[in-house]
């Protein structure tokens, strides 16, 4: 799994960094060889009705895209709770597409 990290206003540094590669890792869980990419993106809200820092974060999956966004009031809080509901969205469209699977008849190996 690939995680690309981009700041729009944001400086990225290697902390940050680390904190995404960590976050991912460990949200991600059993599902994370179900990911091919990570892309985490973060962007300063400042002009916004809800003033921080947004974090939106997209799993590109076999089978399609997850994409959440959530915000904080400081990057590293931002990244958090997205990469946390993003692990909660994989797992519901994990279990989705194998219902999918199951339903039409289509059995796992």
């Amino acid at each position: 799994m690939r995680v690309m990290v981009q700041g729009i206003g944001i400086a990225i540094d290697p902390a940050l960094r680390s904190h995404v590669e960590r976050r991912v890792g460990s949200a991600m869980g059993r599902f994370g060889p179900k990911v091919d990419r990570v892309t985490v993106r973060l962007s300063d809200a400042a002009d916004s009705a809800v003033p921080g820092i947004r974090c939106g974060v997209t799993l590109s999956l076999p089978d399609g895209l997850v994409k959440v966004e959530d915000s904080g009031d400081e990057p590293f809080e931002a990244v958090s709770r997205a990469i946390e509901r993003a692990g909660r969205a994989l797992v519901r469209e994990v279990e989705r597409q194998q219902e999918v699977r199951e339903g039409l008849g289509v059995t796992k190996t």
